[in-house]
């Protein structure tokens, strides 16, 4: 409006090209608040931040004086949420993890399916666990969306399928009797696959599915022994890649996949589609990365995906992961990355408080949000003062530094150990 570029120009702010899909220009001052916005999604965005500079002080609402330009450099900014190995989130609890991450302006949410999905043409799958409903996931998805959230679900279509594998009736589908791996030499499983993507993608309105395929590593050991002696592992995982990548699109959706078997195989990067989204993860704290270049350099879009670490124990490994979170996020970003996923796992049966991984989640926004400039000093002051409501965070910071150093973070199967058995020495980090 001439209001707003008027405003603009006695602010000396500009409002181009980067800041039109979700920046804003937010000022405070004695006169009032202004928050001005290209998109619907920018002026989302400039609240949630307003939110955040607001405090109480002697029974009133303070906001400092202020005027901030700000737009994400990430364009996907997302975590991941294992809900097949432990903790099902009730509904509500999707809808306050949704709120969650839209305060800290993050806008893609990923739950982790196995067998986690109450499919009508497969009933079985999920029984007795928690399995989601198409009706359930169509209200997450609705509610997300008023948040500016997508939701995209990580489905797992080659590895990590014991729970579904383990069920009488599709004990025919592994690649061996008692494996984790779907058989990909058996034409039925693109049947089953179709049927279950379509349900899947039918209840979600975000553009992607992520297909997973990750720790694959029994390929090839049963079933497809044969095919892949003769055609070489890398041909036969290309050729599963395609097909799968086929039944999403047909589905209305862009695919994605873990990248962890191609880095090991990548000639598979000349053998499939450039449209596929590789997720490059990488959970460890190193001072450089140069994987998501692989694919990057091979012409794929990439996704870097570090991780909270919360999968080891009953609190988070911070000071491993917080350096993970920015370091792969800033590499990323740095060599084209679009966006950031942080990941969250349940590996030992998700017996950590979920609550404590917000701590993770909101750095891993900020570091989505201006991969280059975060600083973990100001986030903490920042964080804890928004999320537990008080100025007074010393206290608070401690805690998490005390429970999150490796002095004292112990893991799950060291705390479930048999006290009869002996000692077995935690593997090294």
């Amino acid at each position: 409006s001439d209001l707003g570029r008027r405003f603009l120009s006695e602010r000396k702010g500009t409002m181009d090209a980067q800041m039109a899909e979700e920046g804003y220009f937010l000022d405070v001052d004695p006169g009032g608040i202004v928050i001005l916005a290209e998109s619907e999604k920018g002026k989302f965005y400039g609240v949630m931040s307003l939110l955040q500079m607001m405090r109480r002080e002697k029974g009133a609402i303070v906001v400092d004086a202020a005027t901030v330009r700000d737009f994400p450099l990430h364009k996907m900014r997302a975590i991941s949420d294992d809900i097949s190995r432990g903790q099902v989130s009730t509904v509500a609890n999707f809808k306050e993890i949704i709120r969650f991450l839209a305060r800290y302006k993050m806008n893609t949410y990923s739950p982790y399916f196995e067998d986690m999905v109450a499919f009508r043409s497969h009933p079985l799958a999920g029984k007795g666990r928690g399995a989601l409903t198409s009706i359930e996931l169509k209200e997450i998805d609705a509610y997300a969306k008023q948040y500016y959230v997508d939701v995209v679900p990580i489905f797992q279509t080659l590895g990590h399928g014991e729970n579904l594998l383990s069920i009488p009736e599709y004990l025919g589908y592994a690649e061996y009797p008692g494996g984790r791996t779907f058989n990909i030499s058996d034409e039925k499983l693109y049947t089953l696959l179709d049927e279950m993507i379509g349900e899947l993608c039918s209840s979600l309105s975000a553009p992607y599915f992520n297909m997973a395929a990750d720790e694959t590593r029994d390929v090839g050991l049963g079933a497809s022994k044969e095919r892949v002696a003769k055609l070489g592992l890398p041909t036969v995982l290309a050729e599963h890649y395609r097909r799968v990548a086929d039944i999403i699109r047909k589905h209305g959706k862009k695919p994605m996949i873990y990248g962890d078997i191609i880095l090991k195989y990548p000639e598979i990067l000349g053998m499939i589609p450039k449209d596929i989204v590789i997720v490059d993860w990488n959970y460890d704290p190193l001072y450089r990365y140069d994987s998501q270049r692989v694919f990057k350099n091979a012409g794929f879009p990439v996704l870097v995906s570090p991780a909270i670490r919360n999968y080891r124990g009953p609190f988070l490994d911070h000071l491993n992961s917080f350096e993970n979170i920015q370091r792969f996020s800033q590499a990323g970003y740095q060599d084209g990355s679009i966006g950031l996923l942080v990941s969250s796992w349940n590996d030992y049966g998700a017996e950590e408080l979920r609550e404590l991984n917000y701590y993770g989640y909101a750095w891993g926004a900020q570091c989505a949000w201006n991969p280059l400039k975060s600083d973990v000093a100001a986030f903490n002051r920042a964080f804890f003062r928004d999320f537990f409501g008080t100025t007074e965070t010393e206290s608070i910071q401690a805690v998490y530094a005390i429970l999150s150093s490796p002095a004292n973070n112990y893991t799950w199967y060291e705390l479930w150990r048999n006290p009869m058995l002996p000692f077995m020495p935690p593997a090294p980090l």
